[in-house]
């Protein structure tokens, strides 16, 4: 363990080194992508705009053709450029497809997106389910716009769900010592859970049987994110469900607490492919969400060097009732941004496990890196959702389609549904 912990250590000082000089002249406020819109309309429509420049350059001669004896070049250099934005204007008027998938959009031609699990694929519902993107989308903005703190809440799901015998949404699944009740998951928020179903029944009255749970809890965490400020990044789809949960010994095993150092934590990350600038990203999802006050109240009692003694008395006047919680970001609670990064600088990061992070030599640079450029936390922080959404996998016939999220079906119902 502690070779592996030194390897990576190295591979993130090179990793950390290069990133921050690829990123080095971005502004620190990030740039909303939804501004290229038309960009998503371009992409959807290749054959029309193909259609469209190949009429410009034929119209461009003939125009040409008339005028050259007529027109000076000053005179056809104006010509061409109110063609040009002509052509501009027209394409920025069209309307923006509603179902054009942001996914591909954001994949691009990159070459260093995380690679791709056997079976998942960035278009796996182009056919078979064309709406989906639009109607969690939908659906998750107006639950957001009811109680836009259940971001968190969305967003924890998903975690909690991958890091427990893969992201095969076990998590929602209900019965007798099923996920839900053990105890690092007796916090998880209900409405989130109740949601997820919610968007299960609209899918399956549009799509029935094609899209599953865990794929449906993979966008409604991406969305939800976006919602609140945070980065808009790829999913891979074509999970299937599981048909059982793990027992809460497993989820007691599989969930990093948080009275956990770095040293505990990479125990937790390395063994699932990630590295550590994953690690520092994946934890900057507690820049929204709150915390409960039993997960910090040691940290109160005795005093903490590594928290802000005035942050600490705060804390111990309310924590004085323990089933009290507390913002994770007093500042900002409700947008995904990276402050989370500058509390820890200030000793303001509530759990062990979030402090720790800037106490330790290992992960105090990249700590330093998110807090001062928010671009750079974003581009991260999506990569290692990218790599995180794809833990252990069902795929193919390995899994099954729920009708019902926190249902599982029969053997009978298994057969007929496995394609």
């Amino acid at each position: 363990m502690n070779a592996d912990i030194s390897t990576a250590t190295s591979l993130m000082e090179l990793r950390l080194e290069t990133f921050v000089r690829e990123h080095e002249r971005i502004e620190p406020d990030y740039v909303d992508r939804q501004c290229c819109s038309c960009c998503i309309w371009v992409r959807s429509n290749s054959i029309l705009c193909i259609f469209v420049f190949s009429s410009l350059l034929i119209f461009l001669f003939v125009v040409g053709f008339h005028v050259e004896r007529r027109l000076g070049w000053m005179e056809k250099l104006r010509v061409l450029r109110a063609l040009v934005l002509l052509l501009c204007v027209s394409l920025l008027g069209f309307p923006v497809e509603a179902e054009a998938s942001w996914d591909i959009l954001d994949m691009g031609l990159r070459s260093d997106l995380p690679p791709l699990v056997n079976g998942l694929s960035w278009n796996f519902y182009e056919r078979s389910c064309p709406r989906i993107f639009s109607l969690v989308k939908s659906l998750v903005d107006a639950f957001l716009e009811q109680d836009v703190t259940q971001a968190a809440g969305l967003l924890r799901l998903h975690f909690h769900d991958c890091f427990v015998q893969g992201c095969d949404a076990s998590v929602l699944l209900t019965g007798p010592s099923n996920e839900q009740n053990a105890i690092p998951n007796l916090t998880l928020r209900p409405e989130a859970i109740n949601f997820i179903d919610e968007l299960k029944r609209v899918i399956e009255n549009s799509c029935p049987g094609v899209v599953s749970c865990a794929d449906i809890l993979a966008l409604a965490a991406r969305d939800a994110v976006k919602k609140v400020g945070g980065p808009l990044y790829p999913v891979p789809l074509g999970r299937r469900d599981s048909q059982r949960f793990a027992s809460q010994s497993v989820v007691l095993a599989s969930l990093p607490p948080p009275s956990a150092n770095v040293t505990s934590l990479l125990g937790f990350f390395l063994p699932r492919g990630f590295d550590i600038l994953d690690m520092v990203a994946l934890s900057g999802a507690h820049t929204i969400g709150r915390a409960h006050c039993p997960a910090f109240s040691s940290r109160l009692s005795p005093p903490d060097p590594t928290l802000d003694s005035r942050l600490a008395a705060g804390l111990r006047r309310i924590c004085s009732n323990s089933s009290n919680t507390v913002s994770n970001d007093l500042t900002t609670p409700n947008k995904f941004d990276n402050r989370y990064y500058r509390n820890l600088m200030n000793r303001q990061g509530l759990f062990t496990s979030d402090e720790s992070l800037f106490v330790d030599s290992r992960t105090v640079g990249i700590v330093r890196a998110y807090a001062q450029n928010l671009a750079l936390f974003f581009e991260q922080f999506g990569l290692s959702m990218i790599k995180m959404s794809q833990l252990d996998v069902l795929t193919g016939r390995q899994g099954i389609i729920r009708k019902f999220c926190s249902v599982g079906i029969s053997a009978v119902e298994t057969q007929a549904m496995v394609i």
